[in-house]
């Protein structure tokens, strides 16, 4: 080192100097595309999840229904409140009256924190019930809270918001039912929507009606 010119010394340092930074520089890099690259995989992966759970109701795919939903997940659907067993039973009993189903989900926020997830989807379903000449049309939100559990992401709260509904010809959704679906909350143009809640979670006891099932 004593018989290295002063000059090549500090040309030397300053290399090294160089290559530390643009190790670091790399590594700041490389961390930033991993998390950039996990947060898309997560919004996949919960998207994946919300078409699964309409593909799972349109062909009453119960294995594929489960699937969705954490083990201890509860579901508000304003009919129905409970778990994803009895969520099995009572989708069961509301598609024995129907001819034809279908659900679409549009729009999508998804807010990742960590391992949990605030998600909102818009649907929009047309169902047709068995001997009905014109099809049940409905829209509204899904308000969920997803988590990640062993590197699986599925639903651990739902609840359906059920925003407007038409059939061609039909009568007025009854006061009854109006009441009902309120229960599980009102659409609002600011931020006592539900939507805003954090985390979400479901304040209502366990039910199960049928809303089409015929009567005598």
């Amino acid at each position: 080192m004593d018989g290295l010119p002063r000059a090549k010394l500090k040309e030397g340092r300053r290399e090294f100097r160089m290559d530390n930074e643009t190790g670091s520089t790399l590594e700041a890099r490389l961390a930033s595309l991993e998390a950039a690259t996990k947060r898309i995989a997560d919004r996949n992966a919960i998207i994946d999840c919300i078409v699964r759970f309409c593909r799972a109701i349109n062909r009453q795919d119960t294995e594929l229904l489960l699937s969705v939903f954490h083990p201890d997940a509860i579901d508000d659907h304003g009919f129905f409140v409970g778990d994803r067993q009895q969520f099995l039973k009572w989708i069961g009993l509301v598609y024995a009256d129907f001819e034809h189903g279908q659900h679409y989900v549009t729009n999508h926020t998804i807010e990742l924190n960590g391992s949990e997830a605030h998600v909102e989807s818009y649907w929009l379903v047309v169902n047709v019930l068995k001997g009905a000449p014109a099809p049940l049309i409905a829209g509204g939100r899904y308000i969920d809270r997803f988590e990640e559990r062993d590197g699986l992401w599925a639903i651990a709260r739902r609840v359906c918001l059920t925003e407007w509904g038409c059939a061609p010809g039909a009568r007025e959704r009854s006061p009854d039912v109006t009441e009902l679906l309120a229960k599980s909350g009102i659409s609002a143009l600011d931020k006592t929507d539900l939507s805003y809640r954090r985390p979400l979670d479901i304040r209502r006891e366990p039910l199960l009606v049928a809303p089409y099932r015929r009567q005598g």
